[in-house]
């Protein structure tokens, strides 16, 4: 991703406060992600809205005759603010943040889980409870999503990422840190 998450963050937490009643936003997070998308996707438009001698006016007429009416007014919003401060290369980045701040407002947290090898079940299901468990917040409950994955790199054991917070219990980290201890 290109950018700043700090940037993003900002956009992504503005949006939200503009974007309506909690109803009105799977709709207008629906409609971020698919402008993304196509950002994404490097379609001319896109290229041409970057375009320095391009006027704010033309841009806005431009994100228009293609979004106009098909997107929600807040996502229409965001994008033309975006192409007139030159910060359309942010646009992925924020949808994502948004998507996370309101999978997380409404009690969904995600979970990236790298295993050694492929997790059962009952790992799986304990896994998510612990997890769930960990995220508890004041607000009630939380429903944890695991994102899994494998890696054979980890040799045995699990990484947990959740948001800015990591956690490795690995064969890999523990023979790291054995290392470390030698090499002082």
């Amino acid at each position: 991703m290109t950018g700043s998450p700090h940037i993003a963050r900002k956009y992504a937490t503005a949006f939200l406060s503009a974007a309506g009643p909690k109803n009105a936003l799977g709709k207008a997070v629906a409609d971020l992600n698919t402008v993304a998308a196509s950002y994404r996707a490097g379609d001319k438009a896109w290229d041409a809205l970057e375009h320095p001698l391009v006027s704010e006016s033309r841009m806005q007429e431009v994100l228009k005759s293609i979004f106009g009416g098909k997107v929600e007014g807040s996502v229409l919003r965001l994008v033309a603010l975006l192409a007139a401060r030159r910060r359309l290369k942010y646009l992925p980045q924020i949808a994502s943040a948004v998507e996370t701040a309101a999978e997380l407002a409404g009690g969904i947290v995600r979970a990236q889980v790298r295993s050694a090898k492929p997790l059962t079940d009952a790992q799986r299901s304990r896994l998510q409870d612990k997890l769930a468990r960990f995220t508890q917040g004041p607000a009630g409950s939380v429903k944890v999503v695991l994102e899994v994955r494998e890696d054979p790199a980890l040799v045995a054991g699990v990484s947990v990422k959740i948001g800015d917070w990591f956690l490795e219990r690995s064969l890999r980290s523990e023979l790291r840190q054995i290392k470390e201890l030698w090499i002082q």
